[in-house]
């Protein structure tokens, strides 16, 4: 866990550079950072995992809070004269997966009351969907 100390010399035609004030401790400091960038612990790699300019196009502004509270009169969608309806709620332009009410069984006039947060990247441009659907179907 400690810097590694390396001790070494350098003759060239019967001399020792390293004798050469300021030289030896240049080289010395040199050597320990190569050294210490190699093997001392812990060591870190970065990894983007987003491109910058992506990030900041769309970074979050707010949130969206939605109550799906009922529907009435919905279409007979099975043959017994019922539907199971549940509510898909997602934003345009938004690649998250949509969110779900859940299914109310045997029901046309269905009451929810649930509440969902939904995050708002562009509240120019992007418009909530809310979709009815059969679960049977």
């Amino acid at each position: 866990m400690e810097k590694p100390h390396v001790d070494f010399g350098m003759a060239i035609s019967g001399g020792d550079i390293m004798s050469i004030p300021g030289l030896y401790r240049f080289v010395q400091e040199t050597i320990k950072k190569q050294v210490a960038s190699l093997y001392l612990w812990p060591q870190t790699l970065e990894i983007p995992v987003l491109d910058e300019s992506t990030v900041a196009i769309k970074k979050p502004v707010g949130i969206l809070h939605v109550n799906v509270v009922r529907a009435v009169k919905l279409l007979k969608m099975d043959l017994l004269g019922t539907s199971d309806p549940y509510v898909k709620l997602s934003l345009t332009g938004d690649k998250l997966p949509a969110k779900k009410t859940t299914i109310k069984r045997k029901n046309l006039n269905p009451e929810w009351n649930e509440k969902f947060k939904i995050v708002v990247k562009d509240p120019q441009s992007q418009v909530l969907q809310l979709q009815v659907y059969d679960w049977d179907k």
